[in-house]
């Protein structure tokens, strides 16, 4: 394979990584709210045709050493305790993988979060690279998603800008259409998600603009503006936040 053709693998899947909300299930019959709720995600590699399941993953809650870790058994699987009513960063790694982080709102509803897809430590030092990193692994990394809907992310939305704040650190770097970052870029495309590279760590907001879309945050913390979403940063991982914008 040529390197444009592994590169477009590699962020089409890549792309998948912002795992779904899953359809939750309540966590309690009526009362007081639950001190904790079920977590559940499988975790894939994001390159492997067919879905190629990774076992020994080690999921954790970044900064909150009081909840227990989980790691994926043969299928990919693992479950898990979260404290109910939180702003969770979830840190996913093996020896070969990661980290990626998975920023989630918990409510206090079990969430099945689907499925969650790890390149190796190569490959997204790649995709770090090509957007024009020059302080990669020292400093953080966060892709910022737009789809026209948030359950299936099937179809991606051109032509929308995103800022970060702090406005420290490198990007956007727009992924192409051919699937390959490109720092000429001014907005999205279908092919691919904006990648802020060499941030600092600690929280960051990221805000999304469109022309012509009515937009809102998906996967992310919320922010004060519907079209912001609030993540954290850590040097060496890559965080996500996913934006919805109706067709």
């Amino acid at each position: 394979m040529n390197r444009t053709g592994f590169l477009s693998m590699t962020l089409v899947s890549l792309l998948g990584a912002a795992c779904s909300g899953g359809d939750a299930d309540p966590s309690g019959q009526g009362g007081a709210a639950p001190e904790d709720i079920a977590f559940s995600v499988r975790i894939v590699d994001a390159t492997a045709s067919p879905v190629t399941p990774l076992e020994g993953v080690e999921v954790c809650v970044a900064d909150r050493p009081d909840v227990a870790c989980a790691t994926s058994d043969a299928d990919g699987r693992l479950m898990m305790s979260l404290p109910a009513e939180s702003e969770l960063m979830l840190r996913c790694e093996s020896e070969s993988y990661g980290p990626a982080y998975m920023t989630w709102t918990v409510g206090t509803e079990d969430i099945d979060a689907g499925s969650f897809s790890l390149l190796t430590k190569t490959k997204m030092g790649l995709l770090i690279a090509l957007s024009g990193a020059e302080a990669w692994p020292e400093k953080g990394a966060i892709t910022a998603n737009v789809y026209e809907d948030l359950d299936a992310r099937t179809t991606r939305v051109a032509g929308a800008t995103f800022a970060i704040t702090p406005n420290a650190g490198g990007g956007p770097a727009y992924v192409s259409a051919q699937k390959v970052p490109d720092p000429s870029l001014t907005a999205s495309t279908e092919g691919g998600p904006a990648v802020f590279f060499d941030v600092e760590e600690g929280e960051v907001t990221i805000t999304l603009e469109h022309p012509s879309r009515e937009c809102s945050g998906g996967f992310g913390w919320k922010a004060g503006d519907e079209r912001s979403l609030r993540s954290k940063i850590f040097p060496g991982g890559l965080s996500n936040v996913t934006f919805v914008c109706s067709p």
